[in-house]
């Protein structure tokens, strides 16, 4: 494949991931992402509302959250 079409590959994984959160775990209502959704348990495919920091700000720092949404 080579460095090049590597690099691709992992530009085009960074981005289907970007979506996938944004589509998965945004909460328009109050504006934030929500922290994770739940697997097997009785909340099982649940958006949990809660936030976290460090998660958040990466969302702003690594591009996930667009100029409307990081305000």
């Amino acid at each position: 494949m080579g460095r090049s079409g590597e690099a691709r590959g992992y530009r085009n994984d960074a981005q289907a991931l970007r979506q996938a959160i944004n589509r998965h775990l945004w909460r328009e209502d109050p504006g934030s992402y929500g922290y994770l959704i739940h697997g097997g348990d009785t909340r099982a495919g649940e958006l949990d509302p809660s936030q976290e920091g460090a998660g958040l700000a990466f969302a702003v720092l690594y591009g996930v959250a667009d100029a409307r949404r990081t305000r």
